[in-house]
């Protein structure tokens, strides 16, 4: 959401969750409507890499169970995962543990576990 009101050209709220991210969107912010460019100049000093700049992310996804569009099965109750990816300049890893639906809380252990190093194995 932050990043949507960036591109409208305002502030995000300090109670919102997220930092606006377009700055890395918007190619020429001198071609931006004015109230973008304003918010853009102000917030130019977080950057990617910069300190304020966040190096990891929690992805989760609950699955929707059996779900089939064209005659095509794309969902399903066990695709269910919790994904953290961890960008810091030395490492690019991404560590997803999978799970059914049911253990959403992960109360039990995950199906399946795998961890990539997206910077030595892309």
């Amino acid at each position: 959401m932050p990043t949507v009101l960036g591109l409208a050209g305002v502030q995000a709220p300090s109670t919102m969750d997220g930092i606006s991210s377009a700055g890395h969107l918007i190619a020429d912010t001198a071609a931006a409507p004015v109230p973008t460019r304003q918010l853009l100049e102000l917030e130019g000093s977080l950057s990617v890499g910069s300190s304020g700049w966040r190096k990891m992310q929690l992805i989760e996804y609950c699955g929707l169970g059996d779900v089939a569009r064209y005659q095509h099965l794309e969902d399903t109750a066990n695709n269910t995962f919790r994904a953290l990816r961890v960008i810091d300049g030395k490492h690019n890893l991404k560590l997803v543990e999978f799970t059914d639906v049911g253990n959403w809380h992960f109360e039990k252990r995950a199906d399946e576990y795998e961890l990539f190093d997206l910077g030595t194995d892309p």
